[in-house]
């Protein structure tokens, strides 16, 4: 990997899997409390939320005010001083918000994929080691460097 993608990574890639990860307990089949699944679910409200006001700001033409009002409206668990955090971080960086879902999505497919690939002698314990191996690379490169890797194992 270059110097380049090693220090400055993939978006996607880290905050995919952030997305993907999160529903790798429950799919386990790990026990979780429900204080932890609460949790969970209000993780995921937070980060729609944070989707729906990047939309707002970056496509909509939205103000600051008007996506603190739509944050404070989608989770109004939050402190004032988080909500006017994440307005500016949201006005500062366009689409990022949008890369947890997408590239959850991307770790997804490549998954099915692989799984639809290998069939009974896919190991989802390999599928992982190889992903994070491969390092932060955008989705079609992460995709091209997984079948290269796969190639590899079959000689």
């Amino acid at each position: 990997m270059s110097p380049f993608r090693r220090t400055f990574g993939s978006l996607s890639y880290s905050e995919g899997w952030a997305h993907y990860a999160t529903g790798l307990a429950a799919e386990l089949g790990l026990s979780l409390s429900p204080a932890v699944r609460a949790e969970r679910v209000g993780g995921e409200i937070f980060m729609a939320a944070r989707a729906v006001i990047d939309t707002g700001i970056h496509w909509h033409g939205w103000t600051m005010e008007r996506a603190a009002e739509e944050l404070r409206r989608l989770a109004p668990w939050m402190p004032e001083e988080r909500v006017q955090s994440e307005v500016k971080v949201a006005m500062d960086a366009p689409a990022r918000p949008m890369t947890y879902f997408v590239g959850g999505q991307a770790f997804s497919t490549l998954r099915r994929d692989e799984e639809k690939r290998r069939g009974r002698a896919f190991n989802l314990q390999s599928f992982h080691d190889a992903i994070l191996r491969i390092g932060p690379l955008p989705a079609g490169l992460l995709s091209a460097a997984l079948e290269t890797a796969r190639a590899g194992q079959e000689r």
